[in-house]
């Protein structure tokens, strides 16, 4: 991860709080994408301030609903900046390719844009499911049939319905390649030890890697 500026930050918190949304888009443009090198920099900006929103609340510099209005700030940055690539339909049978989701009821889905957007600009295809129910997910893959799922947790709070959606797919579909990222109190060996899952995803760079590998491996079975 490059370094970041922790004054930019900051000030990237102050806009998100502002009552003006309009001007958070204008800062990206002109303040901070003119100082990172990279679209994958540029999201790692967005995680800082994400963070920093949260460090402010718990610190009750802030209140929940500013928090939660200037994520939403965040989000639609993510998406904007996502949307600026024209992108072909899914094609399930390259290898570089999954559908990535939060898990049912996860509230918290800005990591798992921002995931879907690294992937991108790495070279996957990646189709992305937010605020989906149990059963629009396991329907989409059925029509996506995918050969990796990605999920996002938040906390410890949605492992039940992780595991729930784990058991479907395994049932449904053994081959698939099922990947997690959780949260703070998700720890990789809590998820490990509850879940059936073929990897906890703690890096994205390290988690593309792992992915392709156990692709080849599942093709030479």
């Amino acid at each position: 991860e490059p370094a970041i500026e922790p004054d930019l930050v900051n000030t990237f918190c102050d806009i998100l709080l502002a009552a003006d949304a309009s001007t958070a888009l204008t800062f990206v443009k002109e303040k901070l994408a003119p100082t990172v090198a990279n679209r994958t920099t540029l999201f790692i900006y967005i995680s800082a301030a994400s963070r920093e929103l949260g460090t402010r609340w718990e610190a009750d510099e802030v209140s929940f609903t500013q928090v939660t209005l200037a994520v939403g700030k965040l989000y639609a940055l993510v998406r904007s900046i996502g949307s600026s690539a024209t992108r072909p339909p899914f094609n399930h049978q390259l290898q570089k390719s999954a559908l990535f989701a939060s898990v049912p009821g996860e509230q918290h889905t800005l990591g798992v844009t921002i995931a879907a957007e690294v992937f991108r600009d790495a070279g996957w295809d990646i189709e992305l499911q937010i605020d989906r129910s149990h059963e629009e997910l396991l329907g989409r893959v059925d029509v996506l049939r995918p050969s990796i799922v990605g999920l996002s947790l938040s906390s410890s709070a949605g492992f039940d319905a992780l595991t729930r959606l784990a058991v479907a797919l395994r049932l449904t579909h053994p081959d698939v390649l099922i990947a997690v990222a959780g949260g703070t109190d998700a720890s990789p060996d809590k998820l490990r030890t509850l879940v059936d899952l073929d990897i906890v995803v703690t890096d994205a760079r390290e988690a593309q890697d792992d992915l392709i590998r156990l692709l080849k491996v599942r093709s030479q079975v």
